[in-house]
């Protein structure tokens, strides 16, 4: 297990994958205490564009299953705030890295 796996609670680590002016692809990885979930993710900033969705989550670590929804629920508020940002600022860098703990939520 890294330093990234929490004693309680989970963490949320987005690393960017590929950018471009109005689009980038993050790699979404979900740690708990004991188990690690990895996804991508691409965010538009395109006029229209939909917002972000990780793709389907592959179990590492210890996990099995689905990781949990609370913590999926907050990765993909991250994307949608990411998302929300940089279409707000436009010319900007994309983060090249964000690493997020949170207490778990029912």
């Amino acid at each position: 297990m890294t330093m990234e796996h929490p004693d309680h609670g989970g963490r949320v680590r987005l690393e960017l994958l590929d950018a471009q002016d109005e689009s980038a692809s993050y790699a979404v990885t979900l740690f708990v205490a004991d188990a690690r979930w990895d996804a991508t993710a691409r965010v538009d900033v395109s006029p229209g564009s939909k917002p972000p969705q990780c793709a389907a989550w592959t179990a590492a670590e210890g996990a099995q299953g689905e990781p949990p929804g609370w913590l999926v629920r907050y990765a993909s508020s991250m994307l949608a705030v990411l998302q929300r940002d940089h279409r707000d600022a436009k010319g900007t860098r994309w983060p090249r890295r964000i690493l997020r703990w949170r207490a778990e939520r029912g």
